[in-house]
């Protein structure tokens, strides 16, 4: 509410947002309503909202028990309809604050406060205000056990109430009457009261019942009062980027939920295969007592492999967290690119091999120093040798070159793979991609690893490109700066 435009329209729809719940009874937030309307209706020097609305204030603060704060507000009314002359709306926090001193129990001072209001009524005219006044004074000399004087009073009101046809008023003045009667022991008419009571209160049963069905439309008017409000508030700059920052939140959102339920999706698929392959083959191992050693080391190997399996499906799903998360640190140092290529094509000769796969490396001639993050190069260099030997059919080549382009160090990794479309390149790096070439050996694929491979040379400033096309293999090229 801090930034929304101050204008005297401002004022009226927060206090009638207040008078909402007020109705609802819910006090404190009606507060909240009111005083930010007795702010605005200040500043514009609006006196009929000023008015108003300290009335509203202090009959909320009564009904809260805060009687001092109350009084402070209905006085403050008070002034300001004397200085205006408004006697219908002095006559009206007249009420509020005669209505106070009754909480307090100083009915004298109550008497002499409707007594003044009585007077501003008849003047006016206010037959309805009348009601009021004589049901409460009458009221008031019933708990004094001023029978005579309340009898009048209450006979009063109630005539006046039939005339206008207040039916809430009506019953409450015969349940009074009734009990005037009954003091004074007029018995019939002490009865009289009670049976026509009882008739209106039926009456008023069955209506607050058909009100319970409809209490959708204060409902509704509250959420009309609100979007008035809102409506204010989104001519502010400020407050409507503040909602285009909303709306982004919520797409945020909804794609880290659909994140969330792909990582899901993919962990349960993709992990349950090789846990059933290593429970297949514990049994087999359980149920076989004297297993001939080959077999067994056979069995064991399964085992290792789908184990191994499992172990890298998990950490790719837990290395592209750790991205998103911003939980790598880059640690640079200077090393030779040769040497770490080496050492990682060593490392898949195997692999290579057992899918008839041929794996060349051609290093650049001599030392060819480099200063980066030598752990998170080695992950992207894994991850596209990786891909290269399973998306490639048998008997196939495989190269890693290190070369120079425009004082740039160039590593390029080439495969004779199916290749990429058009459409797969659109998508190659999003997460959990699915793209058109599978493995060829039955290998597994998150659908993570360019995804990986793309977010780790964004942060070591490393330039990827990729030359493709479909059936012709690819080549994934990175441009690094030297060592200098």
């Amino acid at each position: 509410m801090k930034m929304l435009k101050r204008t005297k329209k401002t004022a009226i729809v927060l206090s009638n947002i207040g008078l909402i719940y007020t109705n609802i009874k819910d006090y404190r937030n009606a507060l909240k309503f009111y005083s930010h309307a007795l702010d605005i209706a200040e500043e514009e020097e609006d006196t009929e909202s000023l008015l108003i609305t300290n009335i509203n204030i202090g009959l909320t603060h009564s009904q809260l028990g805060n009687f001092d704060e109350a009084l402070k507000f209905l006085y403050d009314a008070i002034d300001i309809a004397s200085k205006t002359n408004d006697r219908k709306r002095a006559s009206i926090a007249l009420d509020h604050i005669a209505d106070t001193n009754i909480k307090l129990k100083k009915y004298d001072e109550a008497f002499r406060l409707y007594e003044q209001s009585r007077e501003i009524k008849q003047e006016l005219g206010d037959r309805r205000g009348l009601v009021k006044i004589f049901s409460t004074i009458g009221n008031l000399q019933l708990i004094e056990n001023n029978l005579t004087e309340s009898r009048l009073n209450l006979e009063k009101a109630l005539e006046l109430a039939s005339e206008l046809g207040i039916k809430k008023s009506i019953h409450e003045l015969h349940k009074m009457l009734s009990e005037v009667y009954e003091r004074i022991n007029n018995t019939e008419k002490a009865l009289y009261h009670l049976k026509l009571a009882y008739t209106r209160e039926m009456e008023l049963l069955k209506e607050e019942s058909e009100l319970r069905a409809k209490n959708i439309s204060t409902q509704l008017e509250i959420e009309q009062a609100q979007k008035e409000a809102e409506i204010q508030r989104l001519k502010n700059i400020e407050l409507a980027q503040a909602l285009e920052d909303v709306k982004k939140l919520n797409v945020n959102l909804k794609d880290l939920n659909d994140e969330k339920n792909e990582f899901m999706a993919i962990a349960v698929h993709d992990l349950k295969n090789p846990l059933q392959n290593i429970l297949s083959t514990a049994r087999l191992i359980k149920r076989s007592d004297d297993l001939p050693k080959i077999e067994l080391d056979e069995f064991t190997a399964n085992i290792i492999s789908q184990t191994n399996r499992m172990f890298n499906i998990i950490k790719k799903l837990l290395d592209h967290n750790a991205i998103d998360q911003g939980e790598i640190k880059i640690k640079n140092s200077v090393f030779d690119i040769n040497s770490l290529c080496s050492e990682l094509i060593q490392n898949f000769r195997d692999d290579a091999e057992n899918k008839k796969l041929t794996l060349q490396f051609n290093p650049y001639p001599g030392d060819m120093f480099i200063e980066t993050d030598k752990d998170i190069l080695y992950e992207i260099l894994q991850n596209l040798v990786s891909n290269a030997i399973k998306f490639s059919p048998e008997n196939r080549e495989i190269n890693v070159n290190i070369g120079e382009s425009e004082n740039k160090i160039k590593i390029e990794v080439t495969d004779q793979g199916p290749g990429f479309s058009e459409e797969d390149k659109k998508k190659m790096f999003n997460k959990f991609a699915r793209l058109s070439a599978k493995p060829t050996g039955n290998e597994h694929s998150t659908g993570l690893g360019l995804s990986i491979v793309k977010k780790l040379c964004e942060m070591i400033d490393a330039n990827l490109k990729l030359e493709s096309n479909p059936g012709e293999g690819a080549k994934f090229i990175i441009y690094l700066t030297k060592s200098l």
